[in-house]
């Protein structure tokens, strides 16, 4: 990640509280810069360059 990439992020756990074995953990990262953090992971697709 670089300091200016756009991220998605969505809530994780329920209505604001954190979720499990997870304390103060509140939401996730969904995508950077339009592509999915699975996308990424999985090598299918690279951080377009900005």
């Amino acid at each position: 990640l670089q300091e200016n990439d756009e991220v998605l992020v969505a809530g994780f756990g329920r209505k604001g509280h954190a979720v499990g074995d997870i304390p103060g953990v509140r939401f996730k990262v969904v995508k950077v810069a339009n592509v999915s953090l699975l996308a990424l992971y999985k090598g299918k697709k690279e951080r377009p360059r900005s």
